[in-house]
Parts: C-alpha cells; structure tokens; sequence
C-alpha cells in the first residue's frame, strides 16, 4: 500500500474543490477501496463489490521442505531486522511482534482513513471485519452511496454538470481561474 494514503489524501482534498465520484464497476477492494472513500460520492452497480478494509501479511517457512531436498540456506547479513521475513526458517519471536505491530500500525490507520473519509465511526469500520460488501449491502454498511450501472451514473452526473453550466454565465478565463485555484488547495505548481 505504498503511497496509497499520500494518494488517498489528494483525492481527499480535491473533492473540497469540485465533487468526486468513484463509480465502482466490479470491486473496489482493500486499497481500491481506500482510494475510492476519499471521493465525495461512491456508486456501484447491484453486483459490484466494495470492502475489504484490512490488512494481511503472510510468511512461509519453506526451511523443512528445503532440509527434505538436501538444500542447506547459509544466509549473511547485517542489521538484527534484517532477516525477519525469511522463508528459509521459522519467524522468531521478535520478528512477529515487529510484523504485529505493523500490522497495527497500517489496520489503524486505514480504519481511521475510511472512518474520517465516510464520515463513520471508527468503530463501525473496524466492524465490517474486512468484509466484502455488494450492491444494496455496501450501502447499508455505509461503504457506499448510491446504487446505479455505470453508464447510468456517468448519464446522471453530466446532466448535472451540463445543467450547472446552464445556470452560471462564463466568464474569460474561467476555467483557467478554476484551474489554478484547484492547483493551489492541491499545492501543486502550473
């Protein structure tokens, strides 16, 4: 999930600019589904999944399978951390606690992250226990907003576009106004 958050966070504040919607055709599961929070609006279809709001790091020991082959591993290295994750031997008693805490660490800050983004209870995130949720379920579980197909989304938010920009006279230079003021609450140079 690396740079996800930073990601997460644009979105976030891109959506205080202009409204975003995440039109989730399929899954948007684990990270897709990070991201997908940040927007100000999340639409699926009846058979499209969201969810999985947790974290997951797996190790195997292959070091008896190994010793079984006649294969002895002889590793160097430097750094007591280094070799923590190794599928050569069994994880040490340090090296689980380091990878728990981690573990801790990303599942409270995702839960966090989707609660803030959703406007949901801690709690209530960590509740879904990593669940998948579909359709009309993901709206209850207040993963989502609005059940629709994708073409009918896409047909619903330009007709509201098309009927904003009915209503407001154009300016010059409007859109490079609105440009450059999406450019600064982003921080980001033109």
């Amino acid at each position: 999930m690396s740079g996800c958050f930073e990601f997460v966070d644009d979105i976030r504040a891109g959506r205080d600019v202009k409204p975003i919607t995440a039109l989730v055709h399929y899954s948007a599961f684990s990270a897709g589904y990070a991201i997908a929070s940040a927007c100000s609006d999340i639409v699926l279809s009846k058979t499209s999944g969201v969810g999985s709001i947790g974290v997951i790091m797996k190790h195997a020991d292959f070091s008896q399978k190994l010793e079984n082959e006649g294969v002895k591993v002889t590793t160097l290295y430097r750094g007591a951390r280094k070799d923590d994750m190794s599928q050569t031997g069994p994880l040490s008693e340090e090296a689980m606690a380091a990878a728990d805490s981690m573990l801790d660490h990303y599942y409270e800050m995702f839960c966090d992250t989707v609660a803030q983004n959703r406007g949901m209870k801690v709690s209530a995130v960590k509740d879904t226990e990593a669940g998948l949720f579909y359709g009309g379920n993901a709206i209850e579980a207040g993963l989502a907003d609005g059940l629709e197909s994708q073409q009918q989304a896409v047909n619903r938010i330009a007709a509201g576009v098309a009927a904003k920009r009915a209503r407001v006279p154009k300016a010059r230079g409007s859109s490079q106004a609105i440009a450059a003021s999406m450019a600064m609450s982003l921080n980001l140079k033109l």
